[in-house]
């Protein structure tokens, strides 16, 4: 049994979450389940005792571990959203392509709260897409609309197949990159 808040792992008989305060179960069913773990052996209570410890020691190593990275994984969001986002833009705006790196300071920043963001709420494939996803709509939204992009020539038609390949792009780097870090909890044995 896990927090749904937090997901810290809980006792069959735990009321309410030791790290966040919330409420897993009814007091009638934690009371029913403390019963059910009194009446257990104590051997089997050891060893779902001692599975329990171990599910909290490996918890706590995955978060350790985040937040020791917490920094590698914003440089990856920024090299994972800002370049690709700094490319379609700037190919959208009507920039070289040799001076693209230098104008996207802007998608390198927000990459880099997109990853560290996607470190906070633990990582998760879903989350990634949604992170990654928003951020390229909002910026989207704030850069397109300008009359320079249908200046290039590409028209309407085309300025819409680079945004929807690069909102395409940015739902599956987010997707990776939050599986990647669910996968690194599962190898770190949480």
């Amino acid at each position: 049994m896990h927090c749904g808040s937090c997901g810290r792992p809980l006792l069959p008989f735990h009321e309410a979450c030791f790290q966040c305060g919330t409420t897993a179960q009814p007091s009638e069913s934690a009371a029913a389940r403390k019963r059910e773990w009194d009446a257990l052996s104590p051997k089997m209570q050891g060893e779902m005792r001692g599975a329990y410890d171990l599910q909290v020691e490996r918890r706590e190593r995955w978060l350790e571990w985040l937040r020791a990275h917490r920094r590698v994984h914003a440089a990856l969001g920024a090299v994972l959203y800002g370049l690709p986002a700094a490319f379609i833009f700037g190919m959208l705006d009507g920039f070289p392509l040799w001076a693209i790196p230098f104008v996207s300071l802007v998608d390198l920043a927000l990459g880099a709260g997109v990853g560290t963001a996607l470190n906070r709420l633990q990582g998760g494939s879903y989350r990634g897409m949604i992170l990654f996803g928003a951020a390229f709509l909002g910026e989207a939204l704030l850069r397109v609309g300008g009359a320079s992009l249908l200046g290039l020539g590409l028209g309407a038609a085309g300025v819409a197949l680079i945004l929807i390949s690069g909102f395409l792009l940015s739902l599956c780097t987010g997707y990776a990159f939050g599986l990647q870090l669910t996968l690194d909890r599962s190898d770190a044995g949480a």
